[in-house]
């Protein structure tokens, strides 16, 4: 535990090198369980235990403000009674299925099982549509479904691990849908598309899911998922109208889709003027631009805090054995090179990063400056994170004018996001 796991770590241990955990502390991030996360160093927990002061558990309920109702519509395993491979029925959907932001991520091809066949269906394939390996035909449905899958709600995928890319994956469900076991939903009680979308950014932005990282074993419990601080009145929230645009954009896309893209764009909360993005250079930006809104407004972290979070090298040291998302860093690497990753590119001192390292002391120094001006210096860095599903760089001049679009003060222009494209 803690990563003392060698003689050399146990001497430093021993020799007063040790983190300082609070009991309270303990008690803030487990009521219930009392459960000690695993923190290789004291970055670790300053950054969580920021993380967690401002908000309340998501399992809490609270008078007033959207609370959480969870449901596993259908067992892969127990339900297969209900399914069927015909044409009629609604579909089923299986983990896989299921990316950031995205409810069509694969589709199913051929086999069964270990050896199905799930090709990827990113943005602009024409073939990109639900398509599911199994249907319920409608007087199949269970009784408990009736009310539920007329409805858009969230999924998440239910199995994680620490060591995976991401692990924790939500996107919006669109009804006359059913979800496997493996995509366990959520919907809000008084909660609109605002607070699903506010919900949606936060639970798939890079910070929180640091904290998942810590706790995740295996599976994506309610219980784990009760225990994260969610931001649960959006109108107290910093940058919550910033971020929930980029997340309509990102999430009202598809034909099934559209009954909400109309719904949503009249409720309190959500932006006017915002069109669904489905370029994947558009998606790229917007969920690094949400994940440094959701950082530097939402948790308040300083810059120095999410490159922490991002790759502790960044802090620590090249070689510090502190790893966070390295499957993800690794993949990039492989892909794009060293330029491909956030932490490469601030060592190596590019012209770009070099402009937001400048930025982000201003805006540190300046608190009065608005939401997205702040953090622009980290969107600058984060980009290169989400270039790893575009299979090629970004150019450095096409960034500028993008940047300075997204990030326009929405009182300046009622149309600040569709300034992108």
């Amino acid at each position: 535990m803690f990563r003392v796991n060698s003689e050399q770590r146990l001497a430093d241990a021993a020799g007063g090198e040790h983190l300082t955990l609070p009991i309270s502390l303990v008690r803030e991030f487990s009521p219930e369980a009392l459960a000690v996360m695993e923190f290789a160093a004291q970055s670790e927990i300053d950054v969580c235990r920021k993380m967690y002061s401002p908000y309340p558990k998501f399992g809490e309920k609270i008078a007033g403000v959207p609370n959480r109702v969870y449901m596993r519509e259908v067992d892969m395993g127990n339900d297969r009674d209900l399914f069927t491979e015909e044409g009629d029925g609604l579909p089923v959907f299986e983990g896989r299925m299921v990316d950031l932001y995205d409810y069509r991520a694969k589709g199913y091809s051929s086999g069964r099982g270990r050896a199905a066949v799930w090709p990827d269906l990113p943005f602009g394939d024409p073939r990109k549509a639900i398509l599911p390996q199994w249907r319920i035909p409608e007087d199949r449905i269970p009784d408990k479904l009736i009310g539920r899958i007329n409805l858009y709600r969230i999924g998440f995928c239910d199995v994680a691990s620490p060591t995976n890319e991401r692990s924790l994956i939500a996107a919006l469900i669109p009804p006359n849908t059913i979800c496997g076991d493996k995509v366990p939903t959520v919907v809000f009680e008084r909660g609109g598309p605002a607070d699903m979308l506010l919900w949606l950014s936060v639970a798939n932005s890079l910070t929180m899911d640091f904290i998942v990282r810590k706790k995740v074993a295996l599976k994506m419990s309610y219980t784990i998922m009760d225990s994260l601080p969610f931001p649960r009145d959006r109108r107290r929230t910093p940058g919550a109208e910033a971020i929930i645009a980029r997340a309509f954009a990102l999430s009202a896309v598809g034909p099934e889709m559209e009954d909400f893209r109309r719904s949503a764009s009249n409720s309190p909360g959500v932006p006017q003027g915002v069109s669904p993005a489905e370029n994947q250079e558009i998606r790229a930006h917007l969920m690094a631009e949400i994940d440094a809104l959701v950082a530097h407004e939402v948790f308040g972290l300083t810059r120095d805090e999410l490159r922490y979070v991002l790759d502790p090298d960044n802090l620590l040291g090249e070689g510090s054995g502190v790893e966070t998302f390295k499957a993800l860093r690794n993949r990039e690497k492989r892909q794009l090179g060293d330029i491909g990753h956030s932490g490469s590119c601030w060592r190596r001192g590019t012209a770009s990063s070099t402009m937001a390292h400048s930025a982000v002391v201003r805006a540190d120094i300046d608190p009065a400056a608005p939401p997205e001006a702040r953090s622009d210096l980290l969107v600058r860095e984060l980009r290169s994170l989400y270039r790893r599903d575009l299979g090629f760089a970004t150019s450095t001049a096409m960034i500028g004018p993008c940047l300075s679009a997204t990030f326009r003060h929405p009182g300046q222009s009622g149309n600040w996001i569709a300034a992108l494209w």
